[in-house]
């Protein structure tokens, strides 16, 4: 049979004559909805007329047992609490209360069972039912889940009697005949309706509507269509359209339209965005976790806090918690800022004792009294709400955190709410602490925390617009649209599991089957919809690739989309796409235009954007405004009329000029929000200085470097005296090195580590080249370029780690890298003549012009890590003890580096001066995807064909 759209509201109107007559719906929200409904026909409606299926099971369904009182849901709880804690101590004893559902093997790590076994307590009353008739049919077979179930249920029901206290789901209270007649909709949806079916329909005072009134849904008229679109961004923004289009056509107003989401973790944000994208205005009706929202999480950042021992990451997020109200906002970014200097990244333990990073850094910085003060009320507070008694005692301690950090008058409306409210669930905690002392609570604001991570809450919403709501909640609530997104098979699949904690050879034994109402809410939705129902599905959705539900008729639909999609870049089809679609817009402009002046104005100056660059703009950026700010960038610190000119510089500026003008003029970086330990850098410095003071005994003396000595495995070693010198140098260097307290920690846990690399390098280097001598350590060079030898207004500036003595005419300049060192092809002119790396022939200008000699015959990369020589050119002594000698690149030849190398340095030396950088077409996409300027430039570039 076909049911008419209406059927639901001719039942309501037959009925509503009779002022005996209460209608009982699925959900409040479907009650509410249909009173306001009827409020088109009729002139006032008696609001309590209009129930819930919970509402209704609390008045016309009532327990025997009229002298007790329901049991709480938090109650369950903290009953699971206890009883998972008497199961510890027995456990200890030998005498366990489960030996199934808590191996008694872990019954100390058992605390997080709490929720799952008051989530089982409701469940418990069917069990028993199941389990006593399958033991009268002669089943025997229980084993040791049975038995420990058993025991929860016995446990459970002496406390419920011990309290006079009753669990609504172990009932079966017969109908209550009170007078009124009740119409009960669609009772089919309701996960527990099989367990008071029969008392219902066996009763004279209650009238049952069904979805298909016991029948099954027919195959063919009740077809519901299913628009199918190849992925969720297509299927919102057609949404969106549609929405729009139901309003130009005045079919309705927004407030007729309901969209229900099944996922809306995954949706939920993205439905808003692009509905906001549109200018509808929409309300999300769907409640989170009182610790989703940011006030509501303050209570587990306060306990993350205690629980890391004050961490640098726990206490950043608690304080840059900007739904808190903090006193004083600069003390914070100065403690936070202190942690970042300071690598307070969290405590320690030494001789087993706590050391708290944060007392130790302050105790070493006296200045930093202002964040020491913040930090200390901050810990002593936190310590003291995570260590209450009772939760009497932690609603004190909130009150006194929040005089001693908050400030009350600044308090966000939101804020103050959703704080209210948690507080309005530890008054509650409070009364039952109070009326159950026998039940006590192992760590009270543990269990606090859990429970408002379990409560949602939905602020009231003041505006109006279409309801966003989550699936099966309005599918009985009137509207002209009932829209659904993301009706994937997987999503509109409903599945009522009774019993569900046990196996499913369990359930079976005791013939306890699922109920699938699946069919019956998309009926419920179709129905309900006055003027059409919309049903949408991805096949690429935000949580991965769908299906439609097998209930639909599939419609596909390609709306928007190019026929062509695949030969048509993603940035050629918007474009083609908004100009028609801004066409049509000015064609009408005297129409009432669904766009919106902020979609006008954004789009009009993003096409204004692409259509006029021409060819010679595209590749020039004028800086001519701020050409002093750029000779200001790149002034000599000694000789600030001068442009220093470093090899790091140019480097920057040949790999990309908008890096350099981002690095070097603009001086961008990330804000640092991470305290570290070690940064990548610290540790190549710390073996620089390590080797620098090591090798400085042959600068001093002018000696000859000592060659390593042999053991009796043949192995090369220093010898004993250098080893303690070498210890020396390492123990020097860590001691002195500025860094916070615990960096120095790691250091010094870290000395045998770094001898050993310092080490087994430095038998490396002096096996290489003993009997040369030391010309030179971190020598700082300066010299004009040949090219500015008229103006003096540039300078070459370098440091050199290593420069070696061959002769007194002769000398290799070697350069110290902590692991990888640059490729040799690198470090000569490729076949467009340019140079990548710019250090060694920077390097041997530096040398020579302060020599006042060409007296450079060789220069190297080493590498401390990996123990590798990488000549640049000159001879070098081999690995290879068949062959004394190999050799690279002559002297001779590298002169073209060299003028290679000043017609680089000239180029960038005038790209400076003329305050104008011209993009290189041969940026790499390997130095842009590696980049840390990406995000900021946003450069296009193709990778095999493909714009990006």
């Amino acid at each position: 049979m076909k049911y008419n759209i209406s059927k639901t509201e001719e039942i309501l109107k037959e009925y509503l004559a009779k002022p005996n007559t209460i209608f009982v719906f699925p959900t409040s929200v479907s009650a509410v909805s249909w009173a306001e409904r009827l409020l088109e026909f009729v002139p006032a409606i008696a609001m309590e007329r209009f129930i819930a299926w919970d509402v209704f099971k609390g008045d016309a369904i009532r327990s025997k047992q009229q002298n007790r009182t329901s049991i709480p849901s938090v109650l369950r709880k903290i009953f699971a609490q206890y009883l998972i804690a008497c199961n510890t101590k027995l456990c200890k004893e030998g005498k366990p209360l489960f030996t199934s559902i808590i191996n008694p093997v872990y019954a100390d790590q058992s605390s997080s069972f709490a929720g799952w076994m008051a989530s089982v307590l409701p469940a418990l009353g069917t069990w028993k039912k199941h389990f006593d008739k399958s033991l009268l049919n002669g089943n025997t077979q229980t084993d040791e889940a049975d038995k420990d179930f058993l025991v929860l249920y016995n446990e459970y029901k002496d406390f419920l009697d011990k309290h006079d206290l009753f669990d609504p789901a172990w009932e079966e209270p017969p109908f209550q005949d009170n007078g009124f007649e009740y119409v009960i909709f669609y009772p089919e949806i309701l996960s527990d309706f099989s367990e008071y079916e029969k008392i219902l329909r066996e009763s004279a005072h209650v009238k049952i509507v069904s979805v298909f009134d016991g029948e099954k849904q027919p195959e063919q008229e009740n077809e519901v269509e299913c628009i199918l679109y190849t992925n969720s961004r297509t299927e919102l923004r057609e949404t969106a359209l549609f929405i729009k289009d139901l309003i130009e056509q005045k079919k309705c107003d927004y407030n007729d339209i309901v969209i229900s989401v099944p996922d809306m973790e995954n949706w939920g944000s993205y439905i808003m965005r692009e509905l906001d994208l549109y200018c509808i205005p929409a309300v999300l009706r769907s409640g989170k976790s009182m610790s989703a929202y940011g006030a509501g999480r303050f209570f587990s950042q306060v306990q993350q806090c205690v629980n890391t021992n004050f961490s640098f990451d726990s206490v950043k997020e608690l304080l840059l918690n900007a739904f808190l109200p903090w006193k004083d906002t600069d003390a914070i970014k100065l403690l936070i800022q202190f942690g970042i200097d300071n690598s307070c990244v969290c405590s320690y333990e030494s001789n087993s004792e706590i050391i708290d990073v944060w007392q130790e850094a302050f105790s070493a910085d006296a200045k930093s009294l202002r964040e020491k003060n913040l930090y200390t009320t901050l810990k002593k507070h936190c310590t003291a709400m995570c260590n209450v008694s009772s939760f009497e005692e932690l609603q004190l301690e909130y009150f006194k955190f929040k005089a001693a950090l908050f400030n009350e008058k600044e308090f966000l409306e939101e804020s103050d709410l959703i704080l209210g409210r948690c507080l309005t669930e530890l008054a509650g905690l409070i009364d039952i602490e109070q009326s159950f002392p026998d039940v006590p609570v192992n760590n009270h604001f543990a269990f606090y925390v859990s429970l408002i991570a379990e409560k949602e809450y939905l602020p009231q919403q003041k505006k109006r617009g279409i309801s966003v709501v989550p699936y099966r909640l309005s599918a009985v609530a009137p509207a002209y649209c009932h829209i659904i997104v993301g009706s994937s098979q997987n999503n509109l699949t409903v599945l009522f599991k009774q019993l569900s904690f046990l196996s499913q050879s369990k359930r079976d034994m005791l013939s306890v089957s699922d109920v699938d109402p699946s069919v019956s809410f998309i009926e419920l939705y179709r129905r309900h919809s006055l003027g059409q129902v919309r049903f949408s599905c991805s096949q690429k959705s935000f949580s991965g690739y769908s299906i439609p539900h097998s209930a639909f008729k599939i419609k596909k639909c390609m709306n928007g989309l190019p026929q062509n999609q695949e030969e048509c870049s993603p940035f050629d089809y918007y474009s083609s796409e908004l100009v028609d679609f801004v066409e049509k817009s000015e064609r009408t402009i005297s129409d009432e235009l669904a766009i919106s002046d902020m979609q006008k104005e954004g789009f009009y100056n993003w096409f204004k954007g692409i259509s006029c660059d021409s060819d010679e703009n595209k590749n020039k950026t004028d800086f001519t405004s701020s050409a002093e700010q750029i000779l200001k960038a790149v002034q000599s610190k000694k000789n600030p009329e001068k442009i220093s000119v470093s090899q790091t510089a140019m480097k920057d500026y040949y790999d990309c000029p908008r890096k350099w003008v981002f690095k070097r003029l603009l001086q961008l970086k990330e804000p640092e929000v991470h305290a570290e330990l070690m940064q990548d850098t610290w540790l190549g410095t710390i073996y620089h200085s390590i080797i620098s003071k090591y090798l400085e005994q042959y600068l001093v003396s002018s000696s000859y470097i000592e060659s390593p000595e042999i053991d009796e495995e043949g192995k090369n070693i220093l010898s004993a005296e250098n080893c303690e010198k070498l210890k020396s140098c390492v123990r020097e260097v860590l001691c002195g090195y500025q860094a916070s307290p615990l960096t120095r920690q790691l250091l010094m846990v870290q000395e045998k580590a770094i001898y050993e690399v310092a080490e087994r390098f430095l038998v490396f280097f002096t096996n290489q080249f003993s009997k040369y001598k030391i010309a030179g350590l971190e020598k700082k060079l300066s010299c004009t370029p040949a090219f500015a030898q008229d103006t003096g207004d540039v300078e070459y500036y370098g440091i050199l780690d290593c420069v070696l003595e061959v002769s007194p005419e002769e000398f290799i300049i070697i350069d110290f890298k902590t692991g990888g060192t640059p490729a040799q092809k690198d470090c000569k002119p490729n076949d467009d003549g340019m140079l990548c790396d710019f250090q060694m022939p920077m390097y041997v200008t530096l040398w020579e012009t302060n020599d006042k000699a060409e007296s450079v015959v060789g220069a190297a990369f080493m590498s401390i890590q990996k123990l590798e020589l990488v000549p640049i050119f000159g001879y070098f002594p081999s690995k290879k003890k068949s062959m004394a000698r190999y050799s690279t690149e002559t002297e001779a030849g590298f002169n073209s580096t060299l003028l290679c190398f000043d017609k680089q340095a000239e180029d960038y030396v005038g790209a400076l001066k003329n305050a104008e950088f011209k993009y290189l077409e041969s940026v790499s996409f390997d130095n842009c995807a590696s980049c840390s300027w990406k995000e900021v430039c946003r450069t296009t570039y193709i990778v095999s064909g493909d714009k990006l």
